[in-house]
């Protein structure tokens, strides 16, 4: 009942900073009314003759002690409507009983209605001051009519210029302090206001980077070309960061250094200089494999000499693959004291891991088309080799041989020596001597092709087939030969060549092998392409979508769907750093998870909670058999699990979880390195998100 009529009469204050104004507030009143009773004592000289006086002034001084009790039990509801109805009480009754409206104590009435009006309702501070106006008219009322008179012997000129006083001292300094106050909440007001202008202001810079950074991903995704696409690279570069100066260097291996492959504005005079790989800021971007920032390279310690003019300000972001630098976008300031923000930094960091597989995709192109181009050589030198061969054998009829198959006698031509690499007249050399330089496994097949020949006289005798020859050194043989019959059709007589075909069979083993790497790279280019436009699909995601959460699940989508994987999360790491909060999952068992608000461990309890633990991605080919997978029964269908960990400037954020149903196992492709190196970075996004 106390509780509605509280509620009833004051406004309840809920927040802490309310509170805590309130309490300051009220116990500024009391303080200060105290102050006034003890001066009023002091000055007041009908005090000490009049009992009722000084009963009425003791209430009162008893009654805000009990006030400063209550504040201290933070009962500011309490405290403020017993103040305001005990006050104006005390003041009517002064009224009636000392001076009437003529007297201080009427003036007094407008301290408890101050306090009404602040802390009240409306209907409060109503009713208060018509009972005041009310009560002061009927006093005159009553005095004019002969029914009241006013006791005035408390009303002299020096008591009423005290009592005065006082209330004029008690409403200034209240005054005073709720300016002050006023102030003081104008001021933070202010301050919050600049603080969210601002905030909007980086809003709208971060969504132009983003926007800028998907339309530069764009640009260069289908540069296939080197060149062009190191130009575009740089040309996108400067862009983002609003300068006319910079360079793309490109790492050689076998030199140890970097070369300047495309160039702008005041770089354009070092274009093809190389620099060594522990040299300047090349050295250091080498050595960290982190972006490089100098605000002033002209007093930079590590400079070299033969850059230390044309520019100041100077930053090098390296393109990484595999955590091997390839490459680094240098940009630099030609104005003294102009300096990259963090957000063009940051920008230009997401950018240089896209550049890096644009590059990366432009060299797997043209290893392809020069592979293409030797397959296409090697084959117009086998055609070269085989019909001079073929001419050759001919003209010279090389290495012919003849078998009577009455008599079993064999005749060879004298190169056939040659061909089997042994001297003429050291040995006979027949039919049964040639078996035994034929390569094992190759005796049964030489069978075949002669039994086939005898029993079908029509068809030739062909076969390919390994020797050994007294060194060990192992050479192919091509036999050819045709089956002669008498009169009957009975065999006879066999006769043929055999020619020594070693460089072919190598050719052809090499043709094989580059089109099995031929095949192999041309997958590998079909998939970093789908990677870049996933790379792009996301970049655009992150431009459109201002929401945290709403990016999350929109990137899972895109890799549930471009990947054709089972399930997709993403857990992120909470304030405390020891949980992993489910943030955006794909599937009928994703949405259960999230409204269950699924949560995990970081450690060694689950696959997710090892990765972060370990910063290391996790691979379970079979979860059935992982050691330290977590038995969750959403998504009970998962078969093979990958968790892979979200890391930004060294911290771990969260951690990636996909899976593959039960009737698939991952493919090959799917477990290589490089897919997890192309996947989009939801850290940085996130990260982005999170300073913004």
């Amino acid at each position: 009942m106390l509780k509605r009529l509280l509620n009833w009469m004051a406004i309840q204050t809920e927040s802490v900073d309310e509170k805590t104004v309130n309490q300051f507030w009220f116990q500024s009143m009391v303080f200060l009314t105290l102050v006034i009773l003890s001066l009023y004592v002091l000055f007041g000289k009908q005090v000490g003759n009049n009992l009722e006086i000084r009963f009425f002034l003791l209430f009162f001084a008893a009654f805000f002690i009990i006030l400063l009790l209550m504040l201290r039990s933070r009962h500011f509801s309490q405290v403020g409507a017993w103040f305001g109805v005990v006050t104006l009480t005390g003041m009517l009754y002064a009224t009636y009983r000392f001076g009437g409206v003529q007297s201080s104590s009427y003036i007094a009435i407008i301290i408890p209605l101050v306090i009404i009006v602040l802390f009240f309702r409306g209907r409060m501070a109503i009713i208060a001051t018509s009972i005041a106006v009310l009560f002061g008219g009927a006093l005159v009322w009553a005095e004019a009519h002969g029914l009241y008179t006013p006791n005035l012997i408390y009303v002299y000129s020096f008591e009423s210029w005290v009592n005065t006083s006082f209330i004029f001292i008690f409403v200034a300094t209240w005054v005073g302090i709720a300016a002050r106050m006023t102030r003081r909440s104008l001021a933070t007001n202010q301050q919050e206001i600049r603080e969210r202008s601002k905030a909007e202001a980086d809003l709208q810079e971060q969504t132009r980077f983003l926007s800028a950074l998907h339309e530069t991903t764009l640009a260069i995704i289908n540069r296939l070309e080197l060149g062009s696409l190191l130009e575009s690279v740089l040309e996108s570069a400067l862009e983002l960061t609003s300068t006319e100066h910079g360079y793309v260097d490109m790492y050689e291996p076998q030199a140890r250094a970097f070369t300047k492959m495309a160039a702008r504005g005041v770089f354009t005079q070092w274009v093809n200089i190389p620099t060594a790989q522990e040299q300047g800021l090349t050295g250091e971007v080498f050595r960290t494999k982190n972006t490089v920032l100098v605000a002033d390279y002209t007093t930079w310690n590590k400079r070299l000499e033969r850059y230390t003019t044309g520019f100041y300000a100077i930053i090098a972001a390296p393109l990484k693959l595999d955590g091997e630098v390839i490459g680094i976008i240098g940009l630099g300031y030609t104005e003294p004291g102009r300096e990259f923000t963090p957000k063009q930094i940051s920008a230009l960091e997401q950018f240089a891991e896209l550049a890096a597989l644009a590059v990366d995709n432009a060299r797997l192109y043209q290893s392809v088309q020069s592979e293409l181009s030797e397959r296409k050589r090697v084959q117009e030198a086998l055609t070269e080799s085989e019909e001079n061969l073929r001419l050759a054998l001919n003209a010279a009829r090389m290495s012919t041989w003849s078998w009577n198959i009455l008599t079993n006698e064999t005749t060879w031509s004298d190169a056939i020596y040659d061909l089997f690499g042994i001297e003429k007249g050291t040995q006979t050399f027949n039919y049964l001597s040639y078996h035994q330089f034929v390569h094992p496994e190759d005796q049964s097949l030489l069978e075949e092709q002669a039994r086939q020949s005898l029993e079908n006289p029509q068809k030739p005798y062909s076969v390919e087939h390994r020797i050994l020859q007294p060194n060990g050194e192992m050479r192919w043989i091509a036999a050819r030969g045709r089956v002669y019959t008498d009169e009957n059709g009975h065999p006879v007589r066999m006769a043929g060549t055999m020619i020594d075909i070693t460089e072919r069979k190598l050719s052809e083993a090499a043709l094989h092998e580059a089109n099995q790497q031929l095949e192999k790279n041309a997958r590998m280019l079909e998939r970093r392409s789908q990677l870049l436009r996933i790379a792009a699909d996301v970049s655009r995601a992150a431009s459109a979508i201002l929401d945290s959460h709403e990016l999350s699940q929109q990137v899972v989508d895109l890799i549930q769907q471009r990947f054709n994987l089972y399930y997709v999360g993403l857990f992120m790491v909470d304030e405390a750093g020891e949980m992993l909060c489910l943030r955006a999952a794909t599937g009928e068992a994703g949405q259960k998870m999230l409204n269950h608000s699924h949560k995990l461990p970081i450690g060694n309890t689950s696959m997710v909670g090892w990765s972060v633990a370990n910063r290391q991605a996790r691979i379970a080919l079979d979860v059935g058999a992982d050691a330290i997978r977590f038995n969750n029964p959403l998504p009970p269908k998962s078969r093979s699990e990958l968790a892979l960990p979200l890391i930004s400037r060294g911290q771990a954020l969260g951690v990636g979880r996909v899976g593959e149903g039960p009737h698939l196992h991952p493919p090959a492709d799917r477990r290589r390195r490089g897919d997890v190196r192309g996947l989009p970075d939801p850290a940085g996004l996130v990260d982005q998100r999170r300073s913004s």
